[in-house]
């Protein structure tokens, strides 16, 4: 895949960064529930099947756990569940007897994520972990040949933080380690993103 794209639009979401500086002080209560989108790289370095880096994109949905009124006092920590889901797609070669052909990977995740946020006026940060489902398509070979696909189990840590742009939007930016069994087994991930704050 081309990856300037990606890289000029993070490049054009992180200059919405600064203006965060000039924001009002964000309102007490903490909302009850936050969407957020972003895109990103996944270094595939340590991939069996791939070398290469891969624009990544996922969406997640959290939901605050305990008491919904509580306030932005700077010295609790947060705790949010978070559904998620990513995808992400790459052109290989794959070995096949004693030559190569040209093959598409891609995995599709869904996944279970325990976030703990530390609320500050104008910057949360978080730190979180979590399960997934691991859907990888390996496409097919030049004859036309299906090749195996496979589903797998892996684990996540993940930390990063909210930059408040106004009380119900954020710019997130996150750092990500994903280890998943067999295929692919280590995925590092920066994903920069939107978040929407509400109830």
């Amino acid at each position: 895949m081309k990856r300037w794209s990606p890289v000029v639009l993070l490049a054009l979401i992180t200059t919405l960064i600064p203006s965060a500086a000039m924001a009002q002080k964000h309102k007490d209560d903490l909302d009850r529930f936050a969407f957020g989108i972003g895109i990103g790289l996944v270094d595939l370095s340590d991939s069996i099947l791939d070398n290469s880096t891969e624009t990544y994109v996922a969406a997640s949905f959290r939901i605050m756990l305990g008491d919904k009124d509580k306030k932005r006092d700077h010295q609790s920590v947060v705790a949010y569940v978070e559904p998620e889901i990513s995808y992400w797609e790459a052109d290989n070669r794959v070995p096949v007897g004693t030559g190569t052909v040209d093959a598409s990977q891609s995995d599709l995740m869904v996944g279970l994520n325990i976030i703990g946020v530390v609320p500050f006026d104008k910057v949360d940060y978080f730190l979180g972990a979590g399960l997934s489902i691991h859907s990888f398509d390996a496409g097919t070979d030049i004859s036309g040949v299906a090749l195996d696909d496979e589903e797998t189990f892996g684990v996540n840590i993940q930390t990063g933080l909210d930059v408040h742009i106004t009380d119900n939007f954020d710019v997130f930016g996150l750092l990500r380690l994903d280890l998943v069994e067999d295929v692919q087994e280590e995925q590092a991930k920066i994903v920069l993103g939107l978040r929407f704050n509400f109830g």
